[in-house]
């Protein structure tokens, strides 16, 4: 699967477009490289690709679940807004582990 169906982008990691474009690149690269071969093995293709869409989005769909919990309770949250306010230098860094690198 690509893009949004392969992960059901969270809403805190940023632009579900990027996601579904890059899981595209990952996928076009693979299977061009693979398909080329006399002994194409889809199997094996969808494993690389797997392991591959892990490596690139599981840490940022998991920090923006974190995000969400800590957003949904009260004291968390609390918490959460005055350390941003008293440490402004946090906020890009949470943007950055929920959005990713960007496209090159």
């Amino acid at each position: 699967m690509l893009g949004d169906s392969a992960g059901l982008i969270h809403p805190l990691c940023g632009n579900g477009m990027a996601m579904a474009t890059k899981s595209a690149q990952i996928f076009s690269e693979l299977f061009l490289k693979k398909f080329q071969r006399e002994n194409f093995d889809r199997t094996e293709m969808e494993r690389e690709y797997s392991e591959k869409w892990q490596r690139e989005f599981s840490s940022r769909l998991k920090s923006g679940r974190l995000i969400q919990k800590v957003l949904l309770n009260p004291f968390a949250s609390k918490l959460g807004f005055g350390i941003a306010k008293t440490v402004p230098s946090l906020l890009p860094k949470i943007i950055e582990k929920t959005h990713g690198i960007p496209a090159k």
